[in-house]
């Protein structure tokens, strides 16, 4: 199956790349088990594991010299004593104490680290899952892997993790889908930023956003696409727009068509000299891969508001649904003229 296939993949590369320590012990797990309940009983564990770093960064629990990890916190809230080699008890104050703390401390982040590249890894193998293209045979690039576990480690938050998950399952799938540049601006990125680039989304049509009432409606306001063009998503913002011109795809007549989601806008003339014109502003090549990052959805009044764009200008517009049946390929049904 497609899925199995790229789900090796991902563990091959995880094995391979040097976080093999990790996947032996997750395969083993699964034995007898269905991916959906080991990937359920891992990120329990994991969760627990997140518990016990929090109570180490904060002074409730610790290593003791033969590696137990012990609370020092009692029910009655006190600090226990706890008595270690030499007849020493803790807490003292010494350098050989904050020594240990540094060390207590530098063991947790590492231990955090690993969770948190284990959580994307496994939220990965969730995109692979739904994932029912061919996928390229073409092995993931080391220095691009290097790259994102070294950035995964340090991210703590869910909603970033599945981020840097779906730039993972993107690449394992088509390497060369996301950038060494694309990561480091990942990496830089806060979830405000996310959360407001997330909203340009469902106004990008093949890289391109069309200047109908449907943005400003939306919020999308000058400051806010200036905010985009300044983060490098977009481009064409200061200088007021960017006209696009549409000739045909065929030589008998005019025809062109514009895929949004599962819709498809097709714009005909009978004269096939004629061209499409539209005010537009340019999704970067930051911006496309940035946004296929999420699953959006589509804005019908907007599609709409494009297709009378082109019907003002004298073109035949139909709206339809469109299924893509092959890579270059699809259907479209329940038409409907604007």
């Amino acid at each position: 199956m497609v899925g199995d296939k790229l789900l090796g993949k991902l563990w091959d590369t995880v094995t391979r790349e040097g976080i093999g320590s990790l996947a032996s012990p997750w395969q083993t797990r699964r034995q007898g088990k269905a991916n959906v309940d080991a990937r359920r009983d891992e990120l329990l564990m994991l969760a627990q594991t997140e518990v016990d770093v929090a109570n180490i960064k904060a002074g409730k629990k610790t290593f003791t010299e033969d590696r137990r990890l012990v609370s020092l916190v009692q029910s009655n809230g006190e600090t226990p004593v706890i008595e270690f080699s030499g007849g020493r008890v803790e807490p003292t104050f010494s350098l050989e104490d904050i020594q240990q703390s540094n060390i207590t401390n530098r063991e947790a982040r590492y231990i955090q680290e690993q969770i948190n590249v284990t959580k994307a890894v496994l939220f990965a193998e969730e995109e692979l899952e739904n994932n029912h293209t061919e996928g390229s045979e073409e092995d993931i690039d080391s220095d691009w892997f290097v790259r994102w576990r070294d950035s995964v480690e340090k991210v703590n938050s869910e909603d970033l993790q599945r981020l840097w998950a779906k730039a993972l399952a993107g690449e394992l799938a088509s390497p060369g889908s996301y950038s060494l540049r694309t990561l480091e601006f990942i990496k830089n990125i806060s979830k405000s930023e996310a959360h407001e680039i997330s909203r340009l989304a469902p106004f990008s049509i093949s890289g391109t956003v069309y200047q109908v009432k449907a943005i400003k409606d939306a919020g999308l306001n000058f400051d806010y696409l200036l905010e985009m063009e300044d983060l490098g998503i977009l481009s064409g913002v200061k200088g007021g727009g960017l006209q696009l011109t549409l000739s045909s795809r065929i030589t008998e007549s005019y025809e062109q068509a514009l895929f949004h989601n599962s819709k498809i806008l097709l714009i005909t003339h009978e004269n096939r000299d004629k061209k499409a014109q539209f005010a537009t502003y340019k999704v970067t090549r930051l911006g496309l891969e940035v946004l296929r990052l999420g699953v959006f959805p589509m804005n019908s009044e907007y599609l709409e508001q494009v297709g009378l764009e082109a019907k003002n200008k004298g073109f035949k517009v139909t709206i339809a649904d469109w299924v893509q049946t092959a890579k270059t390929h699809g259907q479209y049904f329940n038409p409907r003229d604007l």
